[in-house]
């Protein structure tokens, strides 16, 4: 995950937490670049999600969004591993 968020020229710095917690397993905390706008970072995060970082047997994410965070929940499961976390993009 870390990877592929790092990549992007999205952010100024990627951290990956595994929070203790059955609602959220895995947590990306992004701290976006200053001209990246709202919408192109909205756009870009659901593409890495849905071209490199989620299973393909079984998909589904949430993005929300204010003038501070854009926050993508998701759920994703292969073979019986399955994945509960966010991604966090903070300005």
């Amino acid at each position: 995950m870390e990877h592929y968020l790092d990549d992007s020229d999205l952010f100024k710095s990627v951290s990956i937490n595994r929070p203790d917690s059955n609602e959220c397993m895995l947590q990306a905390i992004c701290k976006v670049k200053s001209n990246i706008e709202i919408e192109d970072l909205k756009k870009q995060i659901e593409m890495i999600w849905l071209n490199y970082l989620r299973y393909s047997e079984f998909e589904d994410h949430e993005i929300i969004a204010d003038e501070k965070v854009i926050k993508l929940s998701f759920v994703t499961i292969a073979s019986g591993l399955g994945v509960i976390g966010e991604i966090l993009c903070e300005y």
